[in-house]
């Protein structure tokens, strides 16, 4: 779900490109059904889901609209783009608007999933340059994964090859959970894989909120979390 491009699907041998683009309208997933907590949903500004063999690059492109889900299951929630893997990348992009995950505290969230002001989820050597997050960041969940994260710029890294750089947050970055452990950072949340940072910039205020104690908490002005020996 997006305001520009929902979902690329996998199998194309042709890159595919995004430019210019812009989303002033609110993007909202609102269930009240009871999903699997194996269910998946991309929510973003510009690129909801892409899984494109050739990759996906955003240009240029400008999210005004408030972007929210509320549904518990997975969720990756963007300001830019929810997912994108293989050698994607988004460079140049600017998210003004709140980034928020807030489904019922009573539900518990399974796998992973995370909020951003650019990029959620990076399952690729994608590259994310010269963006600008102006948006809070807000994720508030009863979770029941350790992979949970909220970034300024992105949410998880779980691909070796990442580069990201010269990217600019200012917005506030706030994570709030009841159950075990997970990550918030000004860039990033949680990098799994080999990532490189270089000439990033964190402006905005970053906080853990834990209403009891049942795992680790991370939090940092750049990386929350350096996982699995990467």
């Amino acid at each position: 779900l997006s305001g520009i491009v929902g979902f690329v699907r996998d199998g194309s041998k042709y890159p595919h490109e995004i430019n210019s683009c812009v989303n002033n309208g609110r993007i909202t997933y609102s269930n009240s059904l009871s999903a699997k907590i194996d269910y998946q949903i991309f929510t973003a500004g510009i690129l909801g889901f892409s899984k494109n063999s050739a990759g996906v690059a955003v240009n240029g492109c400008t999210n005004n609209g408030a972007v929210n889900s509320n549904l518990p299951a997975v969720n990756s929630v963007a300001g830019i783009a929810g997912y994108l893997n293989k050698t994607s990348s988004v460079i140049g992009c600017t998210n003004n608007a709140a980034i928020t995950l807030d489904p019922p505290t009573s539900i518990q969230l399974g796998w992973q999933g995370g909020v951003s002001g650019i990029s959620a989820y990076l399952s690729g050597a994608c590259t994310i340059k010269d963006n600008l997050n102006k948006g809070d960041i807000v994720m508030n969940i009863n979770s029941s994964s350790p992979s949970h994260s909220a970034g300024g710029i992105v949410a998880l890294v779980d691909s070796d090859g990442t580069v990201l750089s010269n990217n600019e947050n200012r917005g506030n970055v706030s994570f709030t959970t009841t159950n075990k452990q997970a990550a918030v950072g000004g860039i990033l949340g949680i990098t799994k894989s080999t990532t490189t940072l270089e000439h990033n910039a964190n402006y905005g205020d970053v906080a853990f909120i834990k209403p009891g104690e049942t795992g680790d908490s991370f939090a940092a002005g750049l990386i929350g979390k350096i996982d699995c020996g990467s």
